[in-house]
């Protein structure tokens, strides 16, 4: 083969490349007979970058997309644009884009899928609408996947708390977007939170549509589910309904005080009385659906009415039930502190159930009891009048009577006990009221009462007058709370005796005749007593030497004359004595 035919193969065959190879690997199906396009826009394709979606799934029926193509540039010149959308199962379907004059280089449009369209990937190709013959792009612009809607049994539940005993009332609503009720199957089961083992399968695929199950008494307590299974031709779907069983609620029934042989059944309506330091029982009576009685406790709790101290602990909190058939579950002697103060205060009772452990605690219940806490009366319990007890007592108007007193008031005595360096303390007032029986007259005089001290009262007789009195004892403690003896004591004050006028006057007598015979024996010792001195005065006399006169001065004659007795003087005064 010479060099021009070697030339002219080479340009056939480059010729023919030309019309082939674009059409292989171009990724365009050319139509010759529309040649202008061709040749323009024999460089220009459609990219991903170019379509948009809005959503990459969707549901059948009940969701859609919106497929946006931009021919802003490069641009094809086609007056119009499509979209073929191509399924798994490689079934295709080729819609129509359009666009509005005021945007008039974006082209759309929005796909529903509808209950027949294939669930899977759908693949998205733009096509320009002038192009004879088609254009079809090899890669896809865009994608979405079209997704089942899953079928549904809706249980509707009575409620979402439920007590052991109790009904559990069920119905059932099945549905599907792309089915009939009557193609679907569901299952109805019942479970306990954490367990991966059913209780009870209430239905099994059947088209069941109610059902009711009751808990039973030994039901666990907590948090339980319906597992609604139900599937359609293409899935299954769960669906999870919780709800809880609980406990039955404790219930009291009755309670019963007993104060003092008396009994008290309405304990709402108004505040008991009751003393410090008293003791009364309470009875309680309880019913209980699940009927777990020996998991019952009682506790008693109450506050001091002024500091809001607690007032009961130890056995009183747990107290267990009596189970041996007695008429009342609790029965529970309670004593208020004789060391609180007095008012009102309010007892609450609570009633406890607990689980098998006697740990947990299912649930509670109580009952407020109001108390009007009251002082206990100080008492007398003897009085003594000079250390008499026993009547009748008589007493003379000269005698001094001594009261004592047997006085008990244990709510102050205990108080003071506490703090025995205040014992001192002044925590009552006696008073008596003496009371003339046939004068009406009354005498009344008030004293303190110290702890451990004996009271101790005197009055003399003479401020009272003759004849009977009454005495009443009248006690009030530091509360201000009185008490007074039951019978007034009785006593006699006997008159003073009448003295006859004959006996003054021998009284008077025999003190003149005293005072004489005094006087006499007076002067008889006196006038003994002169006699012996005269005669010691004679024998001295006689026993002096003379001296003669002769010897004697004048002076010394006159002093002795002078010094001499005169005998008849003396002798004149005793006669006349």
């Amino acid at each position: 083969m010479n060099r021009q035919q070697k030339l002219l193969t080479l340009f056939v065959s480059l010729a023919i490349c030309g019309i082939i190879f674009p059409t292989l690997i171009g990724g365009h199906s050319f139509n010759p007979s529309y040649s202008p396009l061709a040749a323009a826009d024999d460089d220009i394709f459609i990219t991903s970058d170019d379509v948009t979606i809005d959503r990459t799934t969707i549901k059948r029926v009940l969701q859609s997309v919106n497929i946006t193509y931009n021919n802003s540039g490069p641009q094809l010149d086609s007056s119009g644009f499509q979209a073929n959308l191509t399924f798994v199962d490689d079934s295709s379907l080729l819609l129509s884009m359009t666009n509005t004059s005021s945007a008039p280089d974006i082209w759309s449009l929005e796909f529903t899928p509808d209950a027949v369209n294939i669930t899977g990937v759908v693949q998205v190709f733009i096509l320009p609408t002038d192009v004879i013959g088609g254009f079809t792009n090899e890669v896809p612009d865009a994608s979405f996947t079209i997704e089942n809607n899953l079928p549904h049994v809706s249980v509707q539940m009575n409620k979402n708390e439920y007590y052991r005993n109790e009904t559990i009332s069920l119905n059932f609503y099945p549905s599907d977007i792309e089915q009939a009720v009557e193609e679907l199957n569901w299952t109805i089961s019942l479970y306990r939170s954490g367990s991966g083992s059913p209780i009870e399968v209430f239905v099994e695929n059947a088209s069941i549509f109610e059902y009711s199950y009751v808990i039973s008494n030994d039901t666990q307590l907590g948090t339980y589910y319906i597992n609604a299974t139900s599937w359609d031709a293409d899935e299954r779907n769960i669906d999870l309904y919780y709800f809880e069983i609980l406990n039955n609620i404790p219930v009291i029934d009755a309670i019963q005080l007993e104060i003092d042989e008396s009994l008290y059944d309405d304990v709402e309506s108004t505040a008991i009385s009751v003393l410090r330091g008293e003791n009364f029982i309470l009875r309680l009576n309880a019913t209980d659906i699940d009927g777990n009685f020996e998991n019952f406790r009682l506790t008693i709790t109450a506050n001091d009415p002024l500091s809001g101290d607690a007032i009961f602990f130890g056995d009183y909190n747990d107290i267990l039930p009596n189970l041996t058939g007695n008429s009342w579950l609790f029965e529970k002697d309670i004593v208020f502190p004789i060391t609180i103060n007095i008012g009102i205060t309010e007892m609450n009772v609570e009633l406890r159930e607990y689980a098998s452990d006697n740990e947990t605690l299912l649930d509670k219940t109580n009952q407020i009891i109001t108390f009007q806490l009251q002082n206990n009366a100080p008492e007398v319990n003897h009085v003594f009048i000079n250390g008499i007890y026993a009547e009748p007592l008589s007493f003379t108007a000269s005698e001094v009577l001594n009261f004592t007193f047997d006085v008990v008031d244990s709510e102050d005595e205990s108080l003071i006990a506490k703090n025995r360096e205040n014992h001192k303390e002044i925590y009552a007032y006696i008073t008596l009221i003496f009371t003339h029986d046939a004068s009406g007259i009354q005498k009344e005089y008030t004293m303190p009462y110290q702890y451990e001290e004996n009271a101790l009262f005197q009055l003399n007789t003479f401020e009272l007058e003759a004849g009977t009195w009454s005495v009443q004892v009248i006690l009030q403690d530091t509360d201000g709370l009185t008490s007074e003896i039951s019978d007034p004591i009785l006593f006699e004050i006997e008159s003073a005796k009448s003295v006859n006028p004959m006996m003054w006057l021998m009284f008077a007598i025999g003190i003149i005749l005293g005072g004489v015979v005094i006087f006499a024996a007076t002067y008889a010792t006196l006038k003994i007593r002169v006699m012996q001195q005269s005669r010691i005065s004679s024998s001295n006399e006689a026993e002096l030497p003379e001296v003669s006169e002769e010897n004697v001065s004048p002076a010394d004659k006159n002093t002795k004359a002078k010094s001499k007795p005169d005998t008849k003087k003396d002798k004149k005064l005793v006669r006349k004595l």
